[in-house]
């Protein structure tokens, strides 16, 4: 460990800044400014990271590390963020079947702001605003306070679990610090912050397309699925998502090979023999995914 770039005390600044901004400037900031209020305290995030960078005399282009982006690493950015995706369901649907009512009410707020606002105001304020300044915030100033570590996961796991900690929801923390995990990881593999802002953009973009289509239809499922959850019918949907997630490790895998298609240990191809670990691996986690949402499944259907 490098002793120079760990910064135990600019992260616990950094923490206790960026707490104020999120959980009491930005009910300031909404209150009078509606949701132009949003930008305004994300982008004091970005504001305070650099600061404290500077302040601590980081290097700022190691700390918001930008290069031109490539297509192989940009494709594998998306693989990786929809077999990331599928897993994530499986915490998500388990805490929507045991929690319906708070879970519901975890996403009322966003469901609330999304479908009130045209599209395209609703993609800048939800997408890409939080992809530019909380990247910044949190794979940029946050994770440079734990570059020191010779190991890469310090800095991702931490930054991932301060992440979903401030999204000020005990019920959406581990899928949040789940895709925390997964754009920290892509930060430290591609030294290159386009690819996890680029995650977090289309990660947060799919919800709000889905939301302005079926706002309606939406918001009568979130009413009805404390019911539904007495029923058996959500725990078929739980079913289906282990299902789904079987196929997220391979997705996974083939987005990683992208990243780092081209260096050493990737340049034999997708499926090389020295793999065969990996694989065999992949295939155990996607079959336990596969047969507990059977199982799952048919449990339901009984009930």
């Amino acid at each position: 460990m490098n002793k120079k770039t760990w910064k135990p005390y600019a992260a616990i600044v950094l923490i206790l800044l960026y707490g104020v901004d999120i959980f009491w400037l930005s009910g300031f900031c909404v209150y009078y400014f509606g949701e132009w209020g949003i930008p305004m305290y994300e982008g004091l995030l970005a504001v305070l990271a650099l600061g404290i960078v500077v302040l601590f005399r980081e290097d700022v282009k190691r700390a918001f590390p930008f290069h031109r982006p490539t297509i192989a690493k940009t494709v594998g950015t998306l693989l990786m963020w929809i077999g990331t995706l599928l897993i994530t369901m499986i915490p998500t649907s388990i805490l929507l079947y045991v929690f319906p009512e708070q879970m519901s009410g975890a996403t009322e707020s966003v469901s609330e702001l999304s479908g009130g606002l045209p599209f395209g105001l609703a993609f800048l304020l939800i997408c890409v605003t939080p992809a530019i300044f909380e990247e910044i915030a949190f794979r940029g100033g946050l994770f440079s306070c734990f570059r020191g570590f010779r190991s890469p996961w310090p800095a991702i796991l931490i930054s991932a679990a301060v992440f979903g900690a401030f999204h000020g929801s005990f019920w959406r923390f581990v899928p949040t610090a789940m895709i925390g995990i997964a754009m920290g990881y892509l930060l430290a593999e591609t030294d290159n912050m386009f690819y996890n802002m680029f995650f977090h953009l289309i990660n947060n973009a799919l919800p709000t397309l889905l939301l302005q289509l079926t706002s309606s239809v939406a918001s009568k499922q979130m009413e009805s699925a404390e019911a539904m959850a007495s029923t058996g019918i959500l725990l078929v949907m739980v079913a289906v998502y282990f299902i789904y997630a079987s196929a997220g490790p391979f997705l996974i895998y083939a987005g990683n090979y992208l990243i780092h298609k081209g260096q050493p240990g990737y340049d034999r191809g997708l499926l090389p023999r020295e793999k065969k670990k990996t694989l065999l691996g992949l295939v155990l986690v996607s079959s336990v995914f596969l047969g507990l949402g059977i199982l799952l499944f048919g449990i339901g259907m009984f009930e």
